[in-house]
């Protein structure tokens, strides 16, 4: 009765949190997340024997968990990163049944509660990554095949064709999907620690491949048959397809190194070794469960819980509103100027900004476009980070490549964000950083940490986005030697202040 009381305490006050990783799995990339709780639940129903032994005995070594599952859900929500605050929300629940129950309980429950990681929506921050692997390596199997081929960022030319490996042809939904159910299947299947590591990896590693596979057998199509018959190919229902088939393989070939289960009890690891009486459970007497120790244990795990969401409300509700923001870009010395044309057909896209910039500055021919978003320290709609974030119109612009490029700003070396796209007419090299509570930074980490000690400590500046444009013309790093030259001229920190201080 304690647990479940702990754990619907625990859900009322992390209820928005579970609510919004929940609201996910309605996309097809996240779908699979319907199934990770229901699974977890019959495994620990099939697990009962094993619990039905043991005497429920509260650890306090699940209270330090506890504290950092607290701390780290309260670094999410202070800075918006939601799949730390429902990562954070679902170790508090592994955390809350070890401090309950105890550890001796815990080893038979560890493999379904662990199982949970994989409702969370995870996976969007590699598409990127995995867009351009699949791209790299369907490129060498059309070589390896004497296909004529080019690749241009994550566009494939072959004769006869160009294809695109868009967002959707990445493989994350078939990745994430392919762990979940290769995490169940090596815990259930396997009991040595080496098989279950060695499939889990295979159904990380074996989805990536077979979809550059996928990706290389569409263009094949297109180049032998032509591009009618390869777009008369329904990709989605054709890509499910094949990965069912490539994971069905997996399992036959996984099911050969099956172990001997003689026993329920070693799916649990060895923690129980005699022999199981079914429906028997052990319920501790009052007196020898809440003792006093006990009651100050569940008492602290109770404060821990109610701890993190009460003080997110506090912080929240001290921070002032963002009503009267104003922005100024930097100040420039010659030869650059700021200019009223705006001959650079380019924009970025910044989720909720308090407030958004948009300024064109001009050195001779040369042209620097500069869009800055600032977020006040009270505002809790906009993101900073993110990946809904647009750096440049995606209809438009097609991105060829990417890395870090080292800048200073005001004296301060970062390394920025560098971003390459090209349209049918131009190419764009684009620098991207933030300043955060007086510190520019490159890294999307850091702002997200600086944003957090931000509103931790109450400080008096917000936090601002920046990004710079400039045409990328032959050599190749012309667009960056424009970009770095108006850097060395630019003077940001006193306007960015005066800007953070003045919204107050």
């Amino acid at each position: 009765m304690t647990l479940f009381v702990s754990l619907a305490v625990t859900v009322f006050f992390y209820w928005s949190t579970l609510a919004a990783m929940a609201a996910q799995w309605h996309s097809s990339t996240y779908s699979h997340g319907y199934l990770i709780f229901p699974a977890s639940l019959y495994i620990i129903w099939k697990r009962r024997n094993l619990l039905s032994v043991l005497t429920p005995t509260p650890n306090v070594w699940a209270i330090p968990l506890l504290i950092l599952a607290t701390f780290g859900w309260l670094l999410g929500n202070l800075t918006t990163t939601a799949v730390v605050e429902q990562f954070c929300a679902i170790v508090f629940i592994i955390g809350v049944v070890w401090g309950t129950l105890g550890t001796a309980a815990i080893g038979p429950l560890l493999f379904p509660l662990a199982f949970l990681i994989f409702a969370l929506p995870l996976g969007e921050g590699l598409i990127p990554s995995l867009q351009d692997f699949s791209a790299r390596f369907a490129v060498k199997l059309l070589s390896a095949s004497r296909i004529p081929v080019l690749l241009e960022g994550r566009y494939i030319t072959v004769p006869h064709g160009k294809w695109e490996v868009a967002e959707v042809c990445s493989g994350v939904r078939y990745l994430v999907a392919s762990l979940a159910v290769g995490f169940l299947f090596a815990g259930v299947i396997y009991r040595s620690w080496r098989r279950r590591v060695g499939f889990f990896l295979a159904s990380g590693i074996i989805p990536i491949l077979a979809n550059g596979v996928r990706i290389y057998a569409i263009v094949v199509i297109g180049y032998l048959g032509g591009d009618r018959l390869a777009l008369s190919v329904d990709h989605v229902l054709a890509g499910l397809v094949f990965f069912s088939i490539i994971m069905l393989l997996l399992f036959l070939v996984g099911m050969r190194w099956r172990e001997d289960q003689k026993r329920e009890a070693r799916s649990a690891g060895g923690w129980e070794k005699s022999r199981l009486i079914p429906g028997e459970l052990k319920v501790p007497r009052e007196t020898a469960y809440f003792t006093p120790r006990t009651r100050m244990l569940l008492a602290g795990i109770l404060l821990l819980i109610v701890l993190g969401p009460l003080s997110a409300r506090y912080l929240w509700s001290y921070q002032p509103g963002p009503e009267g923001a104003s922005l100024a870009g930097p100040a420039v010395s010659a030869p650059w100027s700021a200019s009223q044309r705006d001959n650079l057909p380019w924009d970025a896209q910044f989720q909720s900004p308090t407030v958004e910039l948009r300024r064109t500055y001009e050195s001779g021919n040369q042209t620097v476009k500069l869009y800055m978003a600032y977020y006040g320290r009270g505002q809790a709609g906009g993101k900073l980070v993110s990946s809904m974030n647009q750096l440049y119109d995606r209809p438009r612009w097609l991105r060829i490549g990417e890395g870090r490029k080292s800048a200073e700003l005001d004296d301060q070396s970062i390394r920025m964000h560098e971003v390459f796209v090209q349209s049918a007419n131009s190419s764009l090299v684009i620098w991207h950083c933030y300043w955060v509570d007086g510190i520019f930074t490159g890294n999307d980490y850091l702002a997200k940490l600086l944003q957090a000690k931000a509103r931790l400590f109450e400080s008096r500046q917000g936090s601002v986005a920046i990004v710079l444009a400039a045409e990328n013309g032959p050599p190749q790093s012309q667009g960056s030697a424009i970009l770095k030259d108006f850097l060395n001229h630019a003077a940001w920190q006193e306007g960015l202040r005066f800007a953070a201080e003045g919204n107050q």
